[in-house]
């Protein structure tokens, strides 16, 4: 009894074994996961990157020596350009003229004047627009309406009226001007006016003198 048993026994064992393989074969599915969980992955073979530079012997370096330097010639700055004053008067204008030549060999000549017109009182009476409506009377002091200046630059040789400036009238009211003769030439200037007073200062390139 014992013997059949045994071979009984042996049976069942290849049995169980044979089934416990045929599991194991049925769970694997396609990514590799098995019946007691995930697979192993396999490792991608690396793809080596494009040389796209060439691979070059370095250049041999010497030992640093003394640099050379260089330096740049200095800026030249253009030497500024000296006036010598040629006129230099105040002069108080009652329909008197004062005239003047020059023979600009060099140019420019610059004309600077400033007027002081004589001054005459103003008085401006009215009424009030505010409070009791009273009378008022205001004194002020205003350049006189007959205060003139005239000054002229006349090319000598031929007469020709080059500059016509000055203040009053035609001219307008500004009391300082400054203006520039800029070619060469023999020149006539001329000034005239009535109540004012007139400081004129003339100047003209040193090569001139």
């Amino acid at each position: 009894m014992k013997p059949v048993y045994a071979g009984l026994c042996a049976g069942a064992m290849l049995v169980l074994i044979l089934a416990c393989a045929g599991c194991a074969e049925i769970a694997e599915g396609a990514d590799g996961e098995t019946f007691f969980g995930m697979g192993q992955t396999s490792t991608p073979t690396p793809t080596s990157t494009p040389e796209y530079m060439t691979v070059e012997t370095p250049i041999a370096t010497t030992t640093p020596g003394v640099t050379p330097t260089y330096a740049r010639p200095p800026a030249t700055t253009p030497a500024p350009t000296t006036y010598v004053e040629i006129y230099n008067a105040s002069h108080q204008f009652n329909y008197d003229i004062v005239a003047r030549s020059f023979n600009l060999r060099m140019a420019p000549m610059i004309i600077e004047y400033s007027v002081s017109p004589e001054m005459v009182e103003r008085k401006k009476e009215g009424t009030s627009q505010y409070g009791e409506k009273e009378e008022f009377s205001v004194t002020t002091r205003v350049p006189s309406e007959l205060a003139v200046f005239s000054l002229k630059v006349y090319d000598k040789n031929t007469g020709t009226l080059v500059i016509d400036e000055g203040y009053g009238g035609i001219y307008g009211y500004s009391e300082k001007q400054a203006f520039t003769v800029r070619t060469p030439g023999f020149y006539h200037i001329e000034m005239t006016g009535f109540k004012v007073d007139v400081t004129t200062r003339i100047k003209v390139h040193e090569g001139n003198i």
